[in-house]
């Protein structure tokens, strides 16, 4: 077996050989400096982060949340979703435009109506 066949990618190189060195020298660093000093130092920051703004925080106990309020709070519409209403609405009333005339040219070629009903009524 040759070495080619061992490996299944391709040899690093330099440039990523350093780029890796690089990140694993940073990451070194990082958990250098994650000292159980430097954690408790943390957890102290946090807390009292947690406690500056407890006044402007809102009391959920009196206030419901849930995941979807069917609407009742929902955002304005944007002006690209209201110009592709009015796009769509335009189409749709081209449309209803296009039917009555296709309508009349069924009639008038078939001479037939359709405002009056197909089978007469027998009794």
């Amino acid at each position: 077996m040759t070495n080619s066949n061992n490996n299944k990618f391709a040899k690093e190189s330099e440039k990523t050989k350093q780029a890796r060195e690089k990140l694993l020298k940073k990451l070194e660093a990082i958990e250098k400096k994650m000292t159980p000093d430097a954690l408790e130092k943390k957890l102290i920051d946090i807390h009292d982060r947690i406690s500056r703004h407890a006044p402007s925080r809102i009391a959920l106990k009196n206030k419901s949340i849930c995941l979807f309020d069917n609407n009742q709070n929902s955002a304005e519409l944007s002006k690209k979703i209201i110009h592709v209403f009015e796009k769509i609405k335009q189409e749709s009333f081209s449309k209803i435009l296009d039917s009555d005339s296709l309508t009349k040219n069924v009639q008038m070629k078939h001479k037939v109506s359709f405002d009056e009903p197909l089978i007469e009524d027998v009794n």
